[in-house]
């Protein structure tokens, strides 16, 4: 085999392996989207529920029924559990949850008899 056979077999490869190195940076890249879109569905689908705990509640004049929604609220999809802990979407979950969870209690504190703070947890203990 002569030298110019050699350069041009040599070519021939350089293609290639830039083809293997493109698909296997395609196949990382559909992963990496495919496993954010369905930790973004997931974080959705969580706030969503929130959103309908929080306008239940807020919409019932019974505190039982509110303490529910709030007990709800709060043990529905613990945190960490489907999404990385402390990721950006983990924290945007938590952050829709804390404000469905301080909303509800706002609510709760304006049709109990008895006023038991800002602190979910009260209620929680007194409405079992």
């Amino acid at each position: 085999m002569d030298e110019s056979a050699k350069v041009k077999r040599a070519w021939i490869s350089v293609p290639k392996i830039l083809c293997i190195i493109l698909a296997a940076t395609l196949a990382w890249v559909f992963y990496v989207y495919a496993a954010l879109h369905i930790r973004v569905s997931l974080a959705y689908e969580y706030i969503t529920e929130f959103e309908q705990m929080r306008t239940e509640a807020i919409e019932t004049s019974d505190v039982g029924e509110a303490v529910g929604k709030l007990r709800h609220t709060i043990r529905f999809y613990p945190s960490g559990s489907t999404q990385f802990p402390g990721s950006k979407v983990d924290r945007i979950v938590e952050t829709a949850r804390s404000h469905a969870v301080r909303d509800i209690v706002a609510h709760l504190r304006k049709i109990a008899p008895k006023d038991l703070g800002d602190d979910s947890d009260g209620w929680l203990v007194e409405y079992r």
